[in-house]
């Protein structure tokens, strides 16, 4: 009975080590147990024949030598090294992993990943086998490796394409898109929005954009549901920008904006199409006048000999004199087309705008309604610039008579001139004009101003804001037409309810006239540094950047605001900032003299500096004289502007300076 018994008990132990075997046998990976003291593989699972190609006959073969045969040198260096000095220190239970090559049967190498533990240690403790679970990693490596290849790939043309892309997710309520979060974006989209890529990655769209509903949420929410893609053209309102934007979506409830900034393109067309507009109605305005005066001239011969004729006829002789009173008005407009239309300069000559300007003093007091005050304000030395005297007559009393009919009667006009230096800076943001010497004539008023939109149009052939019957829309276009034939430059200042100011650039001729054509101030002069905080406030990013790059090299601390209340919250956070420059026309409500007005009251120590397009007569002009001191023209050199600034600053406590 006890034979029996035991018989049993050793045929179930045979088959639970089968089942053991079998199973250890069925795993992929190897399993071993190996002595490290008497260095022989004491077991090896099946799994070495699947992943080194070796039995295990020649497993044993090996014998003490296997793992220095196997694996590879520079491996087998680092085992011998680390890992030996791990068993050591190895607790029961834990786990040593490590990756190396080993040689498979066929000569390759294969990447392996080992976990180890003590399976048993000797008398006096230290281990003496160790029990071992190995993968081949090496196609799993290669994957990771392909696919680490791949997104590098992948991450270099998303960050050197040259259009703005971003990856966004769309955020759902109840199953209904309200908002989109962005996930990425490349360096391009950075440039063109000005947005970080800390700033923008994990925001959502509403918020980062400061929009009341996520910018184009339901066109872009239709592209990551339906998956089909679309492009489109716009305008977004936020950046001041235009957009060409491709939308397609990657994955479900995703989708990627590829877009371009077409700003200046916009703007180019826009002058292109402006240039080409006024050269056609130009050709087509001027052959009409040519055939119209052949018809006029014939029309007041008659009259003329008809009004001998009546002479003495009162009834009919009031009548001609009527009808040729309007002939001679229909041979001014005449005139004026073919002024526009003419496509280069007639007479021109270097001259002295002064002298015309002197000479035609009363001519312009005539003009005017005697409520309306007439101040020259001439420079001395005034270089000379080549051009039809004629013309210039012709473009100076248009500008008077616009600005007589936009002050109802009554007011002031200034008639100012200078010599002007136009930097590469001030070049960059204003096409058509080069670097170098002009002579710049000004004509500022106290009208009512000209609305943003009519400032577009305003040099348009017959575009007129003027009653019908009281302007033919013809004597900007005429002004433009003159300063463009003279390569000049035309710049039109206007704030509504406060007046205007048209500014005329010409080349100055160097060769004559007082100055010499050297700079006052080189580039390469020491200009004055400090340390104190400024705030500089203007709409214009491009002239916010111009000026933060001509102040923070010379050692200030420069913050920066886009309209009169964030600049009014900026003075708050920093108390410690000692000059505010601020543009003097800005959107938003306030413009740059509410708010000199308004942080002048509540920091009484606070320096002011106010740049515009306008002079500093008109300034005054314009009620604003309390601020002549504190003007700086636009444009000027960084050496004006770092001369201005330390002036002011200098003129404060030095407590307060800082």
């Amino acid at each position: 009975m006890e034979l029996l018994e035991q018989k049993i008990i050793e045929d179930e132990l045979r088959k639970s080590q089968q089942f053991n075997e079998t199973i250890l046998n069925a795993s992929p990976d190897i399993i071993y147990i190996y002595d490290i003291e008497d260095k022989i593989n004491i077991y090896s699972n099946q799994g070495i024949v699947r992943v080194l190609g070796y039995s295990i006959a020649q497993v044993k073969q090996m014998g003490q030598g296997m793992i220095e045969t196997l694996m590879h040198p520079d491996d087998f260096k680092l085992y011998i090294d680390v890992t030996i000095h791990k068993y050591q220190v190895l607790k029961d239970g834990e786990f040593i992993e490590h990756e190396y090559r080993m040689k498979h049967q066929n000569g390759k190498w294969c990447l392996l990943s080992s976990k180890e533990t003590v399976f048993l240690r000797n008398t006096n403790g230290n281990p003496k086998q160790i029990f071992g679970l190995v993968s081949d990693v090496s196609k799993r490596r290669e994957d990771e490796e392909k696919l680490r290849r791949s997104e590098k790939k992948y991450r270099d043309l998303f960050n050197s394409i040259n259009d703005g892309i971003c990856l966004h997710e769309i955020i759902y309520v109840d199953n209904i898109p309200v908002d989109y979060r962005i996930l990425d974006i490349n360096p391009k989209y950075e440039e063109y929005t000005g947005i970080k890529k800390g700033d923008a990655v994990g925001a959502v769209a509403s918020c980062l954009y400061k929009t009341a509903k996520a910018p184009y949420l339901d066109e872009y929410a239709n592209v990551a549901i339906t998956g089909n893609s679309i492009s489109f053209e716009t305008y977004f309102e936020p950046m001041d920008k235009h957009f060409i934007i491709s939308v397609f979506s990657p994955e479900k409830h995703q989708f990627a904006t590829v877009f371009q900034d077409v700003t200046e393109r916009k703007k180019h067309d826009a002058q292109i199409q402006q240039a080409l507009k006024m050269e056609a109605v130009g050709t087509l305005a001027g052959g009409i006048a040519h055939d119209f005066n052949n018809m006029l001239s014939i029309i007041l011969g008659n009259i003329e000999l008809l009004q001998r004729q009546f002479r003495h006829n009162d009834r009919v002789s009031k009548r001609l004199d009527a009808i040729e009173k309007s002939g001679w008005r229909a041979a001014e407009l005449t005139h004026q087309i073919l002024g526009f239309s003419r496509g280069k300069p007639d007479q021109q000559r270097s001259v002295s705008i002064n002298v015309i300007i002197r000479q035609m003093e009363q001519l312009i007091a005539r003009s005017l309604t005697p409520e309306i005050e007439v101040q020259l304000k001439l420079a001395e030395g005034l270089r000379q610039i080549g051009i039809d005297p004629g013309d210039f007559e012709d473009a100076l009393l248009n500008l008077c008579i616009n600005a007589r009919d936009a002050m109802a009667g009554t007011g002031k006009i200034v008639i100012e001139s200078r010599n002007t230096y136009i930097d590469q800076n001030y070049c960059r943001h204003n096409e058509g004009i080069s670097p170098g010497w002009y002579v710049e004539l000004s004509v500022s008023d106290t009208g009512c101003g000209i609305s943003p939109q009519n400032q577009a149009r305003i040099y348009e052939p017959f575009f007129s804001t003027k009653e019908q019957g009281k302007g033919t829309g013809l004597g900007l276009s005429l002004v433009f037409g003159f300063v463009k034939r003279s390569r000049g430059v035309i710049k039109c200042y206007s704030e509504e309810k406060i007046g205007t100011t048209f500014r005329l650039f010409f080349p100055a001729l160097t060769e004559e006239g007082g100055d010499t054509g050297v700079e006052v101030t080189g580039s390469g002069a020491v200009l004055p540094q400090g340390k104190e905080t400024l705030l500089v406030v203007d709409d214009e990013e491009p002239l916010i950047l111009l000026v933060c790059a001509f102040l923070r090299p010379l050692g200030y601390t420069v913050h920066t605001a886009t309209n009169g209340r964030e600049a009014l919250r900026q003075l708050h956070q920093h108390p410690e900032i000692a000059l505010m420059i601020s543009d003097v026309v800005m959107p938003g409500g306030m413009n740059g003299y509410e708010l000199a007005a308004q942080a002048s009251a509540l920091y009484p120590r606070l320096q002011l500096l106010l740049s515009s397009g306008y002079t500093e007569a008109a300034m005054a002009v314009n009620g604003q004289a309390r601020f002549d001191s504190n003007l700086l023209l636009k444009p000027y050199r960084r050496e004006v502007l770092a001369l201005r600034v330390r002036e002011l600053l200098d003129s404060l406590p030095e407590t307060v300076r800082g």
